[in-house]
């Protein structure tokens, strides 16, 4: 019985060539089939689109992502006789696999603005971690709520919070989002370990 089921796979095979290609570590979707692909056929020269001109054909794709790229991996046929059984591609998968991974790349940009942006226009005065609290001046904003947080940058802003130098803090946060100030604050407990 188990060699039944396996007939049909030997039949097949004598009449069609399969092999695997694949891209790892990919960052531009758009472009994927211009790519040079690694692979028992592709060998690192050829791209998807030379091999669909030397007769090959897209039997199955498999995508995943890793650290904001992605992998491929592409199935390819070429059969004798033409008659090769192409697999249905589902589109709407592949679609919302490319939109969670591009939602994964912004989620990590915007961590990386609101660090790097902390540490070029804060750090100076409200320390490493936002420890630092000196009179008149500035406080620990590492002790803030996320709503405190927020209210007291909105506060500055629109002129509605005057505390110690008021005055100094509306350049930094005059084009600052809540999403950006959620970032930054969010950076904070971060590097505190909270």
């Amino acid at each position: 019985m188990r060699y039944m089921l396996l007939l049909p796979l030997v039949v097949l095979g004598l009449n069609a060539q399969t092999t695997l290609c694949y891209k790892n570590n990919w960052n531009n979707p758009a472009n994927i089939e211009l790519q040079k692909f690694d692979g028992s056929e592709c060998k690192g020269k050829y791209s998807i689109l030379d091999m669909k001109t030397k007769g090959w054909k897209v039997d199955d794709i498999k995508i995943s992502t890793k650290d904001d790229n992605f992998n491929y991996i592409y199935i390819l046929k070429k059969s004798d006789d033409k008659k090769v059984n192409l697999k249905n591609i589902d589109y709407a998968k592949l679609e919302a696999q490319m939109k969670k991974a591009k939602k994964q790349k912004q989620i990590v940009s915007d961590k990386e603005n609101a660090k790097k942006y902390y540490i070029k226009n804060c750090q100076s005065c409200h320390g490493v971690k936002g420890e630092i609290e000196s009179s008149g001046t500035s406080r620990a904003i590492n002790t803030l709520s996320k709503d405190e947080f927020i209210e007291t940058l909105e506060g500055y802003r629109h002129d509605s919070y005057d505390r110690g130098l008021a005055i100094l803090m509306k350049p930094y946060i005059s084009f600052l989002d809540e999403k950006k100030m959620t970032n930054i604050y969010n950076y904070l407990q971060k590097i505190q370990g909270k």
